[in-house]
């Protein structure tokens, strides 16, 4: 078996063009800058307000050992005596009035009374926002740092020659002004969270309320329709079969008297023009022998004017009477007084009148039922007058010219 020789092979193709050419970069493209990564920034250092006070060279000693410390931590600044000393731009006293953690330095002057040095830490710490005030005595006096602590310092620094000493109880004072310092943050936040749920609770209850007055005068309105529908239903099945006139009104009084207990109660049926003449009464506390002139005469000036009226009519007091009736309101002094019409497509069918003394006032629930009870009243008698008239049983001339009952 023979191999092919490789000269025998298929030579490769030929690629055509410079590969040297292909690699050369594009002169119009423009040089890229690597972009070197940014530098976290540092945080800036809070500067704690430190203020020497005193004279002499322990006052020197601490001013200058605090202020050479690297990295600077304190923003000294060092004053003569605590009457009227200087905190930058600001006098002390009124440094101390803004909520900034301060750091008081004081150094008794040599010869000083411990009572003395008792009086300048108390007058610094009457402030709104007091500083923390530490006491450096040069020569270590253990009887007096108890009282010291007692009337206002923070601290008593004994031996205050040594930088060290000075350094680490100053560091100490510092984290307490750090904690006091987190300690008002944290209140600042609780008060505005405080007042932002009180803020919250205030335009909760506002809502609560709105709501609730929302639900009680829903509620009110649904008893009121749920009543007047109750009033209605027993009315009508009272009534809705009945084609006597006389058993109509009877029913319609004794209905009205179960509601509103002892009264006079009295109706006016159209007679002539806007005449009305007694359908029929009940009568409760009127003398037998006045009750026919008094309800002949209502019928000729209450019986008008309560067909007159939209709606039910409820008199409670002399003053609005004698307004209705005039002089004519003399019939019904002292009383109380409901009114009502009976109407059918506008017009008035019969008019009823409930009074009695103003001693015994009507129920409020009266006038739900009254209120019910006269459209009913109307389409019955509407009813009532249209079986008669297929039926001829009623008449030309007065409707009625004597009472149907009494």
């Amino acid at each position: 078996m023979t191999h092919p020789t490789p000269s025998a092979l298929t030579p490769p193709a030929t690629v055509h063009g410079s590969v040297g050419h292909a690699c050369e970069p594009d002169p119009n493209l423009k040089k890229l800058t690597p972009v070197e990564p940014s530098k976290p920034r540092a945080k800036r250092r809070v500067m704690t307000p430190v203020c020497v006070i005193g004279q002499g060279e322990i006052t020197d000693f601490i001013a200058q050992t605090l202020a050479s410390r690297r990295p600077r931590r304190y923003d000294v600044e060092r004053v003569d005596a605590p009457d009227q000393p200087r905190l930058g731009d600001h006098s002390l006293t009124a440094a101390l009035q803004t909520p900034q953690e301060h750091l008081a330095i004081l150094v008794p002057a040599e010869g000083d009374a411990a009572t003395t040095t008792l009086e300048q830490v108390q007058r610094l710490t009457a402030g709104e926002h007091p500083p923390l005030v530490l006491v450096a005595l040069a020569e270590p006096r253990h009887t007096e740092a108890l009282p010291l602590i007692r009337g206002g310092a923070t601290d008593v620094l004994l031996g205050a020659d040594q930088a060290e000493r000075v350094n680490d109880r100053v560091d100490a004072a510092a984290r307490r002004l750090e904690v006091h310092r987190h300690a008002r943050l944290n209140e600042q936040r609780l008060r505005h969270r405080v007042r932002r749920l009180t803020r919250s609770c205030r335009d909760s209850q506002d809502q609560l309320d709105r709501l609730s007055e929302d639900l009680v005068a829903a509620y009110q309105n649904l008893a009121g329709q749920m009543q007047h529908v109750v009033q209605s239903t027993q009315y009508s099945a009272l009534v809705k079969s009945e084609l006597d006139l006389e058993q109509l009104l009877r029913k319609t009084l004794e209905h009205l008297v179960e509601r509103a207990g002892p009264t006079n109660a009295a109706v006016f049926l159209p007679a002539v023009g806007d005449e009305y003449a007694l359908g029929g009464y009940v009568n409760y506390d009127c003398p037998d022998d006045a009750a026919d002139m008094l309800l002949n005469h209502l019928a000729d000036v209450l019986a008008p004017r309560v067909a007159e009226h939209e709606g039910t009519v409820h008199v409670s007091d002399d003053a609005t009477l004698v307004k209705w009736l005039g002089d004519d309101a003399a019939w019904l002094g002292d009383s109380h007084v409901i009114g009502f019409t009976a109407k059918h497509d506008g017009e008035p069918l019969a008019v009823v009148s409930l009074f009695r003394d103003a001693d015994q006032p009507f129920p409020a629930d009266l006038l739900t039922a009254v209120a019910a009870i006269a459209p009913l009243m109307g389409e019955t008698l509407a009813r009532l007058i249209r079986v008669h008239h297929r039926g001829g049983h009623i008449e030309e001339g007065p409707a009625y010219d004597e009472p149907a009952w009494a």
